[in-house]
Order: structure tokens, then sequence, then C-alpha cells
């Protein structure tokens, strides 16, 4: 989210080349040096969204555990945020268009010591420079916010 900042800040360093990574469940999983994470696509025809997962020569297993939870159901997952984007909605009206247009970009799984804790990135056709997200915390959405 941040490579640009990333790229003009930081020393030079040759890239690391990790192989892709295959999961069963989760399919093949690619570094991404932008991210600084694993990656893996999940296209499901209700929700498509990528999963970052953190990891060094290859995703961490307790995370890759919690990421496979998201797979076989990620209805599941809608039915949690769509109360909270119209709870939202209804809290700050002026940016109900923009709250209720939000859908799930990312689910970033980044720390290994709590693996039951996510961050969900959303995005939408009206978010303009808001980059929205929300809390996923032992199975439950709460939290959402923006930054600038």
């Amino acid at each position: 989210m941040f490579g640009w900042f990333k790229k003009k800040t930081a020393i030079q360093r040759p890239a690391i080349v990790r192989a892709p990574f295959h999961d069963p469940i989760l399919g093949t999983l690619t570094w991404d040096d932008n991210e600084e994470a694993w990656v893996a696509d999940l296209g499901h025809p209700l929700a498509s969204f990528r999963i970052l997962i953190a990891g060094a020569d290859r995703p961490n297993e307790q995370l890759i555990f919690q990421a496979q939870s998201f797979v076989p159901v990620p209805e599941a997952l809608l039915v949690q945020i769509e109360p909270l984007l119209k709870h939202a909605a209804h809290e700050i009206p002026e940016g109900a268009h923009e709250i209720l247009g939000l859908r799930i970009e990312a689910i970033v799984l980044l720390w290994p010591e709590r693996p039951d804790t996510a961050m969900i990135y959303f995005d939408g056709p009206d978010t303009d420079e808001r980059l929205w997200r929300c809390d996923y915390v032992s199975g439950q959405v709460r939290d959402l916010a923006f930054d600038d």
C-alpha cells in the first residue's frame, strides 16, 4: 500500500526471489514486494478479494490456517460486513453513498502472535483518497474507519 514511499526512502537492495507457495485451499500464493506479504487471490463469484499473509521464505503456518477459514464461505464475512456498513452509513449520512459502495479489497493477516486478528481493507467507486478499513478479531468485524 505504501510501495511508492518505500521506494523513495529505502536503500536499494536486490529483491529476494521467493518461489510461489501452493496451498490446497488457498491455491497459489505469490510474494508481493510492494505489500511485503504473500498474496492469495480469491475469485469467488460473490466476493473476489486478496488475502495478504505475513511470512519470510513461506507464508506463516498459523496465518495460513486463519486465511483458509475465509475461503469456503466468504458469504459469512459479507453477512457480518453488511450491518457494519449500514450502521456507519446511518451514523455518517453525508458519507452514506460512499460507505454503502464499499467492497472487500483485501484481508490482511500480518500478526503471527495474534492469528485471530486481521484488518479488512475496502475499495469502492467513490473512495477518493480515503483508505477504508475495519478490524476482524476472533471471527467478528468491528470498527469501520478510514485514513486520508
